[in-house]
């Protein structure tokens, strides 16, 4: 009725069901493979995010989850880097040369020749951002209020 154990003061293991051989147990290389790939992203994805200057910090989490946006979230390094850097971007000149109407960036570019086009992109997307500009094709427009 009472089995008894003396302790040990050694660990012991009971197995359950009978020890099987190494050569049968069931093991899937295909999951394993593709658990290491899901881990090996996951990383890659982290380092991306430390590693990242040129994008916002919460687009990157959201695209992380599958959850894409085309608003920055203004609250992150990147984003108030972006805002300084805003102070020395051609805003009103942008939104001046689009008061004309429907322009592209080849035609801004030429308008305000004396601005890099890599500033008015930036300047650009900013106006995007605060809705001050809406992007139809591949043309810009102000938005009416």
């Amino acid at each position: 009725i009472v089995d008894y154990r003396p302790a040990h003061d050694q660990p012991t293991l009971t197995f359950l069901l009978p020890r099987m051989l190494p050569v049968d147990l069931p093991i899937d290389d295909r999951f394993i493979k593709a658990r290491a790939k899901h881990a090996m992203d996951k990383a890659k994805a982290v380092k991306t995010y430390l590693e990242s200057s040129t994008s916002c910090r919460t687009r990157l989490l959201q695209a992380y989850f599958d959850e894409l946006t085309h608003k920055n979230c203004g609250v992150c390094d990147f984003c108030l880097r972006q805002k300084k850097e805003g102070n020395h971007l051609p805003l009103s000149q942008t939104l001046k040369a689009l008061a004309s109407g429907f322009k592209t960036v080849d035609e801004l570019n030429e308008a305000l020749k004396e601005h890099r086009s890599d500033a008015i992109l930036r300047a650009l997307r900013l106006l995007i951002e605060d809705g001050k500009v809406v992007m139809e094709g591949e043309r810009f427009l102000l938005k009416s209020e």
